[in-house]
């Protein structure tokens, strides 16, 4: 998602032009620095962050792909 949302705005294929970024959206450029494994982290569920498998099921109701939202099996 963060990826999308700044293509727009910056190369974000370009790791120098995204740290210098500080326009619309800069605040999902550390998004896009992380691993992948840093980046999961913190959209895995723990003692900071929590899962809301009701979403999910909403989500699907509705039509939309829930799995980025999904903890990784």
């Amino acid at each position: 998602m963060s990826l999308e949302k700044l293509k727009p705005y910056v190369d974000v294929n370009d790791p120098a032009a995204l740290v210098a970024y500080r326009e619309m959206g800069w605040h999902l450029v550390a998004n896009l620095l992380k691993t992948e494994a840093e980046y999961m982290a913190i959209m895995t569920p723990n003692d900071r962050c929590i899962a809301f498998p009701e979403l999910n099921a909403q989500f699907k109701r509705l039509g939309i792909e829930p799995g980025f939202c999904e903890a990784p099996e």
